[in-house]
């Protein structure tokens, strides 16, 4: 009797071709579920408070619109563009200043949308969305210079973001401090951020009332009553909706112009990873299969014993099963470190968890066959010697 294990059936030359296909399915899978996931995340302000952004209000009407029974919220803001180095050259951005820590849930970097935040910020506070952060090369609690009108101040970076990729480069956020304040040379407001409890009331008012006048020019600056009178006449007369962000009308369009992008990037997502663990799946199948029909018998001449064959079997899926947790493993770190898609997203979750839980179910299946199989070859195998024994004798 052979004392060594039966090796013919092992992984060859077939099975990695079958593992390349199976690898370039699945980073296909994860392109198409990155893609997916970059169209999705410009709705992530819908996550947020924010229902209105309006222009330059005044510190009156910012009073007067914080008053109103319809509106929850107003977070006035003033903005500065800023740059600062990045890993491909200098990352131009967008600052915006608001007056209270307790404000910021109320912008654009609400709770919802935290990815990471310090438990208390000291000095002056940043906080920056991811893509920023990723481009200029920062973490959670590193400082950061950035020049306020010719100053150049230290801030630390106290929470990342999700963003809504509104801002090319990125929005940043921090709370006024004594020192920003005498960095800045004017201190009027850019914008704010509302939250209404009424969007019919709120939106009728910033249609048909509500006129800019944060951003108003001086009667010095006219060289009469008379015209510095026709001037404010001309700008409460003029049409300043357009200048108001509404937050439903702006979902709404995206999901017009996207709707079909996210519908398509994420169905052939699935189709691909579905198609590269059915191709496997089904090879390993057929290719056992081929193999306990064709080859069982002779082994079973050989004097391989059925604990042998399970062995060899047990080894082969073990074998498959391994490359294809290694492929997984290789591809989640390189869409990781490339900045796809986070490690713990949901297709690798999904992945990794198919590759365990169907080589399980493809080797148990392959092996029970396996067995049936050799006892019915083993038992019919036997009984033929035996005939063949007993006709000898006579």
């Amino acid at each position: 009797m052979k004392k060594y294990e039966n090796t013919n059936f092992r992984v060859s030359a077939p099975e990695i071709v079958i593992l390349i296909v199976f690898a370039c399915l699945l980073e296909a899978a994860v392109f198409f579920y990155k893609s997916y996931s970059d169209v999705k995340g410009l709705f992530n302000i819908a996550m947020t408070e924010v229902d209105y952004i309006i222009t330059a209000p005044s510190a009156d009407q910012v009073a007067d619109i914080g008053s109103m029974g319809h509106v929850n919220r107003i977070v006035p803001y003033y903005y500065r563009s800023v740059s600062v180095p990045g890993i491909k050259g200098n990352v131009a951005s967008n600052l915006f200043i608001i007056e209270e820590t307790g404000d910021l849930p109320y912008t654009t970097l609400s709770d919802a949308l935290v990815i990471d935040k310090l438990s208390s910020g000291s000095g002056n506070s940043l906080y920056v969305t991811e893509e920023f952060a990723k481009n200029v090369g920062v973490g959670l609690g590193d400082t950061l210079q950035l020049t306020i009108d010719g100053l150049s101040l230290d801030f630390t970076v106290s929470g990342i973001y999700k963003s809504d990729y509104r801002h090319v480069g990125g929005t940043l956020i921090t709370i006024m401090t004594d020192e920003i304040s005498n960095a800045m040379k004017s201190a009027k407001y850019a914008g704010a951020f509302v939250n209404s409890s009424n969007l019919s009331e709120t939106g009728n008012y910033f249609s048909n009332e509500y006129v800019p006048m944060g951003d108003i020019r001086s009667r010095d600056e006219f060289d009469s009553d008379d015209a510095y009178q026709t001037y404010l006449d001309t700008r409460k007369q003029s049409d300043t909706t357009k200048d108001a962000f509404v937050t439903a009308d702006y979902i709404k369009e995206l999901s017009r112009r996207n709707s079909s992008k996210l519908i398509r990037n994420i169905l052939i997502a699935i189709a691909c990873a579905v198609s590269g663990y059915l191709i496997v799946m089904l090879f390993m199948a057929i290719r056992s299969n081929g193999y306990t029909k064709a080859n069982v018998l002779r082994d079973i001449k050989d004097n391989f014993t059925i604990e042998q064959e399970t062995r060899m079997y047990k080894k082969y899926f073990f074998s498959m099963g391994l490359i294809m947790f290694l492929i997984n493993v290789l591809i989640i770190a390189g869409s990781h470190i490339i900045g796809w898609i986070n490690a713990l997203s949901i297709i690798n979750i999904a992945e990794v968890c198919a590759t365990i839980i169907l080589s399980l179910i493809v080797s148990r299946a392959a092996t029970n066959k396996l067995k049936q199989r050799f006892l019915v070859e083993n038992k019919n195998y036997e009984e033929g010697k035996r005939r063949g024994t007993q006709g000898g004798g006579r």
